[in-house]
């Protein structure tokens, strides 16, 4: 006698499952294929990254996107999340031919004098590995390296020096 009703549960699980997950992602998949039909070139969209673009070629697989002036990227139809409209976008796009200005930026815009480079009006630091010549409050066991045998030497004294001591 429970047989009958096991079945009858069994199938209306079934078509449960089927409502409550089949059947929506068959009409997302749906919905997907008509925005993406839907496009032509000249149209903004958002990829599934976040990066927008505007279509600027369609293949069978493929959509090649602008994204700057200049720089095109091709990128499969599933990466296509949405058509952008106009109001969702924060940013206006520049004209190519138009030169944007950082302002007035009190770093980035002097002038350097003839002869000059731009690291020349950069304080001298001591390279990489050397200590600077006023540092000698550190502890040596603090820079020196267990693997090197040539890093235990004195502070003051050079590579070169320490190394004529060890031979």
């Amino acid at each position: 006698m429970n047989g009958p009703y096991l079945i009858i549960a069994f199938v209306a699980l079934i078509a449960l499952f089927y409502f409550m997950t089949i059947r929506p992602q068959r009409k997302q998949a749906e919905k997907q294929r008509e925005m993406h039909n839907a496009i032509e070139p000249g149209t903004r969209v958002m990829l599934t990254s976040g990066i927008y673009g505007t279509v600027t070629a369609i293949g069978d697989k493929q959509f090649v996107l602008e994204l700057a002036p200049g720089v095109d990227i091709t990128v499969l139809k599933q990466a296509i999340v949405r058509v952008v409209q106009p109001d969702d976008e924060e940013f206006e796009f520049a004209d190519p031919g138009v030169e944007i200005s950082r302002g007035d930026d009190e770093q980035g815009d002097h002038e350097l004098e003839p002869g000059a480079s731009s690291t020349d009006s950069v304080t001298d630091a001591p390279a990489a590995g050397q200590a600077a010549p006023s540092d000698t409050s550190h502890d040596d066991a603090s820079t020196a390296d267990p693997g090197n045998p040539s890093s235990d030497h004195e502070p003051g004294t050079d590579n070169k020096s320490a190394d004529a001591e060890q031979k």
